[in-house]
């Protein structure tokens, strides 16, 4: 367990160092995972405004009749409750 985050030994960064050397796609990602999962879990986004359940939502021709084109990207952003 010494060496989470490269923290054991001499030089060891922690938790930004260890940020800082992920790509930066992946930093996107988990970075917007974090924050879409705890606006959901704190429900100051609905899950059912983020998810992707009707192909008919996506393309403008489900119950809003406008073009939610966000659900193709934040389905991927939602893991769950915690």
């Amino acid at each position: 367990m010494d060496n989470l985050f490269g923290a054991g030994g001499a030089g060891g960064g922690g938790p930004e160092e260890w940020l800082r050397s992920l790509p930066p796609i992946t930093r996107i990602w988990l970075g917007s995972t974090v924050i879409v999962t705890g606006m959901a879990n704190l429900d100051f986004v609905k899950w059912a405004d983020l998810a992707l359940a009707r192909w008919e939502d996506v393309l403008g021709n489900g119950v809003s009749g406008k073009l939610e084109a966000w659900r193709l990207i934040t389905c991927f952003l939602y893991p769950g409750k915690f």
